[in-house]
C-alpha cells in the first residue's frame, strides 16, 4: 500500500564541496509508512558554480516541492520523518553527537531490516526474526564484518528504546546473539624508501597533503579528525594540538604533543585566521570526509607504490618508528589516545612489530 504522506525536503550540500553532486531529497514512505523511499531532485543545481547560487537554487526547489506536497498528517501536525519505527526514533536521538555519515549508515541498516520484516513493524520483531535477518545477510554474501555491524547497531538502537521507555514484555530481539567470527588485515606501514619517494613528490606537488601525512605520523591524529582540525586547535607555544570531543573518534577532548621535528612545519599557521580549517581552503567548510585519502591515493599511484597501503598507513608508520626508536609504551599510549596499554600492545602486534627486532636479532643460532 502506498500512502500519500510526504516528508519535508532537505538539501545535500556535500559539506560545501562544489566538485561533488548536490541535490534536494525528500521521503515518500511505502508499506504503511515503515520503509521510506528517498527521492532525489537535481534540476540544474550542479551547473551553478558558487555555493550561494546553489543554495538559492536548492531553496527554490524545496519551496516548490513543499507547495506541491504539503506536509500534513490527519490533524495537520507535522509528519515525523520515520513514523511508527522505534529504531528510527533512536537514530533521531543521536543527531546531537553523531556525524551525518554515521546517521546515514544507521538509517540504511534500519531500512534494510524494516524491508525484511515486511508487514511487521520493529515493535513486533522477535528473536526469530532477528536470527532470520542475520542469516539473510549472509545469504546476500555480505562480509562477516558487515553482518556484525548490522547486528551490533540494531541491538544498540533497540537498547536506546528500552532504556528510554522501559516497555513491559518487550525484549531486544538482537539480545544474546551467537558470535560472528571476523578477520581483518590492517594497512601496512611504509618503509624508508617509500617514505622518501612520497616525501619528495608531495613536497613539490601536494605540500598541504604532506602536512596531513606528518600530522598522522607524528601525532597519530586520525584522517577524519585531521580534516576537521582548525588552526585554533594548534598551540605552538605550549607544544600541543587539542582534538575537541566533537571531532575525535571517542568523543573525548584530548591533547597530543607536537614533537620538535614537526614544529617548523606548523609555524606558518600563525599568519592565518585561527577559525579556519587547516585543510579547508579559504572557505568556512572542512574538506569532505574522503578527500585527503583520495588525494593520497593519487600520490601512491604517481610514485608507483602498490599493495595494502593508504593514507592511514602514516599513523601506522609513525607508531612503528616511535616504538623502534625506544619511546616507552606509556608515552605511546598517551599520544595514541588509547585507554589502556593492552590496546597499544594489540595495535603493535597487529602491525607485526611487537618484539620482532629482538626475536630477529637475538635468537640464538644452532
Amino acid at each position: 500500500m502506498k500512502e500519500s504522506k510526504f516528508y519535508s525536503p532537505e538539501v545535500f550540500t556535500a559539506s560545501g564541496d562544489l566538485s561533488k553532486t548536490w541535490f534536494v531529497y525528500y521521503y515518500e514512505p511505502l508499506v504503511n509508512g515503515h520503509v521510506p523511499k528517498r527521492v532525489k531532485v537535481y534540476e540544474g543545481i550542479n551547473r551553478i558554480k558558487t555555493i550561494e547560487g546553489r543554495l538559492k537554487k536548492a531553496e527554490e526547489i524545496c519551496a516548490r516541492i513543499r507547495e506541491e506536497k504539503p506536509v500534513t498528517y490527519g490533524n495537520n501536525k507535522p509528519v515525523k520523518k520515520f513514523p511508527g519505527s522505534i529504531l528510527m526514533d533512536g537514530i533521531e536521538s543521536m543527531n546531537n553527537y553523531c556525524d551525518p555519515k554515521t546517521i546515514s549508515s544507521f538509517r540504511g541498516m534500519v531500512n534494510v531490516f524494516l524491508t525484511f520484516l515486511g508487514d511487521k513493524n520493529d515493535r513486533q520483531a522477535t528473536r526469530e526474526d532477528a536470527l532470520a535477518f542475520v542469516d539473510s545477510l549472509f545469504k546476500k554474501k555480505l562480509s562477516p564484518k558487515t553482518v556484525k555491524a548490522y547486528r551490533s547497531n540494531l541491538k544498540s538502537l533497540y537498547n536506546k528504546y528500552l532504556v528510554r521507555y522501559e516497555p513491559d514484555n518487550f525484549k531486544n530481539p538482537f539480545r544474546n546473539m551467537p558470535p560472528i567470527k571476523t578477520s581483518s588485515r590492517s594497512l601496512m606501514y611504509f618503509n624508508d624508501f617509500q617514505i622518501r619517494l612520497i616525501k619528495e613528490y608531495s613536497r613539490e606537488k601536494e605540500p598541504f597533503l604532506w602536512l596531513a601525512c606528518l600530522l598522522q605520523y607524528y601525532c597519530f591524529i586520525r584522517p577524519n579528525e585531521i580534516r576537521q582540525l582548525k588552526i585554533e586547535y594548534v598551540n605552538l607555544h605550549a607544544g600541543y594540538i587539542e582534538i575537541p570531543g566533537f571531532v575525535s573518534k571517542n568523543r573525548k577532548t584530548q591533547k597530543v604533543a607536537i614533537p620538535t621535528s614537526l614544529l617548523p612545519e606548523l609555524n606558518f599557521l600563525v599568519q592565518y585566521n585561527p577559525e579556519l580549517f587547516i585543510f579547508g581552503g579559504p572557505g568556512p567548510e572542512a574538506p569532505s570526509r574522503d578527500s585527503l585519502s583520495k588525494a593520497h591515493k593519487k600520490i601512491l599511484e604517481a610514485v608507483k607504490i602498490k599493495g595494502r597501503y593508504g593514507f592511514y598507513s602514516w599513523k601506522h608508520t609513525g607508531v612503528v618508528k616511535a616504538y623502534k626508536a625506544g619511546i616507552n609504551m606509556k608515552d605511546l599510549q598517551m599520544q595514541l589516545r588509547h585507554h589502556s596499554l593492552d590496546m597499544v600492545n594489540e595495535y603493535l602486534k597487529n602491525l607485526g612489530v611487537m618484539d620482532s627486532d629482538r626475536i630477529r636479532d637475538l635468537f640464538p643460532a644452532i
